[in-house]
């Protein structure tokens, strides 16, 4: 019996080991990441599809008013698409001049459509901007994840199995 159980051991290396590396390394997943700048430290990492949108809110630390920028999840990029806020002013993110399209929502908000494309997307958390990530409905509020003066990335990626796992909390 010891010709069998070798046969069995060198299946078992020759068909599964391999087999279970494939699933762990070469299938991607479109993730949406937000991390520590220093230390890479993930806390949050979400299964995106592409051209998934998700809002990153936050109050401006300049007028002290809220801004709302839907961004969408592009290869490995990100795009900011449109601003919704209620004023423009000294420090807002843009200015007339910098929107494709400018529309009132309702008589309040403010819609600046833009097509600002970057690699990630770096910030600090801080008490006044207060910045929360909204995807699919579920709001997370930076400042529960870390403490104020963080500096974070956002960014889009692709991951095999194992980092994803890796990375999802």
């Amino acid at each position: 019996m010891p010709g069998l159980q070798n046969k069995k051991v060198l299946w078992l290396f020759a068909v599964v080991c391999p087999s279970v590396m494939f699933l762990f390394l070469v299938p991607r997943y479109r993730v949406l990441t937000v991390e520590t700048r220093k230390g890479n430290k993930s806390l949050v990492c979400h299964r995106v599809e592409e051209g998934e949108e998700f809002v990153l809110s936050y109050t401006h630390s300049v007028n002290k008013r809220p801004v709302y920028d839907t961004v969408i999840c592009d290869s490995d990029q990100l795009i900011v698409v449109r601003s919704r806020l209620d004023s423009f002013g000294a420090g807002m993110p843009y200015g007339s001049e910098d929107c494709k399209n400018l529309t009132k929502d309702d008589p309040l908000w403010i819609v600046c459509e833009v097509d600002y494309r970057v690699r990630e997307i770096a910030l600090f958390v801080g008490f006044t901007a207060d910045h929360k990530n909204i995807i699919r409905g579920k709001e997370i509020r930076f400042l529960d994840l870390v403490q104020p003066g963080t500096s974070l990335t956002i960014r889009s990626l692709t991951l095999p199995l194992y980092s994803f796992l890796k990375k999802k909390r």
